[in-house]
């Protein structure tokens, strides 16, 4: 993610600021042989106050241009395969079915994961039905609060019950598609390795398509990101050697095995005038995925909210930040999970809520377990 060069780039040097606060210490130290000491008053910090949620979620990979000539092709599912609709050699248009597998398997996942839905939809109207009608009997003072207690619990967990459910419809559905493997692009069947009635198991290659014309790019996704990429799925690029140019692509190969560190294999078709990218060049590759059913909130800090000391130097990915106690007016640390980074902005995955304070200035002066009070502009002030 290079928060740490980021911060690196953007941390204001402190040396001077070391001396003038010596000069200080030395001025004070002076004045305490001839006036009775005073207690410093806590220190006025600047603070940024949790509330902004990401929408969606946006990853930038960095990767090399190569010419569109080969993608191996892979089920994402395991099956049975029921038709191979293509030989090699063929010539093959975008989205074309090239084999299938047995779908039974994934269509009776479908309809249990469905029924189960239903069944969970009926349970959660009973349990609000049940809710309402004895909340109407409390308003009378005929049933008591700890039964209203219950029946919520019981109608929170119902509603727990159908969004677990919604989900896996949505995945057996995604698994149903998966049964049938389409070409990304168009091109010529450059091999197959597969027949009729053979088992073949996810990411096991079994065509290799040649591109006719253009390039693709090669990025390095991270585990994280791989159950979100999809066949066809468009992204965005860049290239620092042609300035202002951008073009769209479409995700062609998948890797199915770990190359460099804990990332896998991405190949994206490019698309659009492609005159002035040649083979080796870099390539910064955007992918944006969709928040579904995200259960907890992503939130936005600002970068300055980080200091280089506090970020994990093992993994870059966890950090501390300096979150004020407003029952003791102190700062403690804590340790948050990062997301991508957004201009002067990072994601916070986890470690924080909505409405919490951190420091989000000064940070090489300040410590957990320091006193302090929020500083407020005066215009907030004489709200």
């Amino acid at each position: 993610m290079g928060f740490i060069r980021f911060l690196q780039q953007n941390t204001l040097p402190i040396k001077r600021s070391g001396i003038a606060l010596a000069a200080a210490a030395l001025i004070a130290g002076c004045s305490e042989q001839l006036e009775t000491q005073q207690a410093v008053p806590p220190k006025a910090i600047k603070y940024f106050s949790v509330g902004e949620e990401s929408s969606g979620s946006v990853r930038k990979v960095t990767g090399i241009v190569e010419p569109s000539d080969k993608t191996d092709l892979s089920f994402r599912v395991d099956g049975k395969v029921s038709n191979v609709l293509v030989k090699q050699g063929d010539l093959v248009s975008k989205d074309q079915v090239l084999a299938e597998l047995d779908p039974k398997d994934y269509r009776t996942s479908l309809s249990s994961a469905q029924a189960q839905l239903n069944q969970a939809r009926a349970e959660q109207q009973n349990s609000s039905s049940e809710l309402k009608r004895n909340q109407q009997l409390f308003a009378k003072k005929l049933v008591a609060q700890a039964t209203i207690d219950k029946l919520q619990a019981a109608a929170d967990a119902a509603n727990s019950q159908v969004k677990v459910a919604e989900d896996r419809v949505q995945e057996a559905n995604r698994n149903l598609e998966r049964t049938k493997l389409r070409a990304p692009f168009a091109g010529t069947i450059n091999t197959r390795t597969l027949e009729p009635f053979q088992s073949v198991q996810s990411g096991n290659t079994v065509f290799q398509l040649q591109g006719d014309t253009g390039f693709k790019i090669k990025v390095p996704a991270a585990e994280s990101m791989m159950p979100y990429i999809e066949y066809g799925q468009l992204v965005s690029s860049d290239f620092p050697a042609v300035p202002g140019l951008s073009l769209e692509g479409q995700v062609s190969s998948i890797g199915s095995q770990v190359e460099a560190g804990s990332s896998f294999p991405v190949k994206v078709q490019l698309s659009g005038d492609t005159s002035n990218i040649r083979a080796g060049m870099t390539a910064n590759v955007t992918f944006s995925f969709r928040a579904e059913n995200q259960e907890t909130p992503i939130y936005m800090i600002p970068v300055s909210a980080l200091s280089e000391s506090n970020v994990n130097k093992d993994d870059n990915r966890f950090a501390g930040v300096l979150l004020f106690n407003p029952e003791t007016s102190l700062l403690e640390k804590r340790e948050i999970e990062l997301g991508d980074l957004r201009d002067n902005s990072v994601e916070v995955i986890k470690g924080l809520n909505k409405g919490d304070k951190i420091a989000s200035a000064g940070l090489p002066f300040l410590f957990a377990g320091q006193e302090v009070t929020l500083w407020e502009p005066e215009w907030r002030q004489e709200q």
